[in-house]
């Protein structure tokens, strides 16, 4: 399944920001819903790809190895991790994970170290990029590193 990424936006069709019902009228109930008590969200699992809210809004979502994760012309599980460096320098590189803070994706198991996925991009709103920089700051490189609040 292609999945179209738009960075800050959405994740092919799902906007981030719609709420639960509004994905559910519009493209029906997913295969599984779980409810996250210590996450304090709901994970709807479509095809290759996992939405994640928080108080009944889209606010990230998970490509998994199946999918593919379309970023401009960037067929992203298909290229290198290179092309991405290329077009935004601003990136924040862990053992497993890499986030591109201009592009709002975090991709992981395409840096060398494998991850249980395989290979993973995650995409989100702009509120959550605190939450993804955590997750790849472990054992990191910084390239041209700014504040967080930095994000446009």
């Amino acid at each position: 399944m292609n999945y179209l990424i738009k960075p800050y936006e959405s994740i092919g069709d799902f906007v981030f920001g719609t709420s639960l019902e509004e994905v559910q009228e519009k493209y029906g109930k997913p295969a599984r819903m779980v409810e996250d008590n210590i996450m304090n969200n709901k994970v709807e699992y479509r095809n290759a790809c996992e939405l994640v809210y928080e108080n009944d809004k889209l606010v990230y979502g998970y490509c998994l190895k199946d999918s593919n994760p379309i970023l401009e012309d960037i067929d992203i599980f298909k290229n290198s991790i290179e092309d991405l460096k290329a077009i935004d320098s601003e990136f924040i590189e862990g053992k497993k994970y890499i986030l591109f803070k201009n592009l709002g994706i975090c991709i992981g198991g395409m840096t060398g170290k494998k991850i249980p996925e395989g290979k993973l991009l995650i995409a989100f709103d702009k509120n959550h990029f605190d939450f993804l920089n955590v997750l790849s700051r472990c054992n990191r490189t910084v390239a041209n590193e700014t504040s967080n609040y930095d994000v446009k």
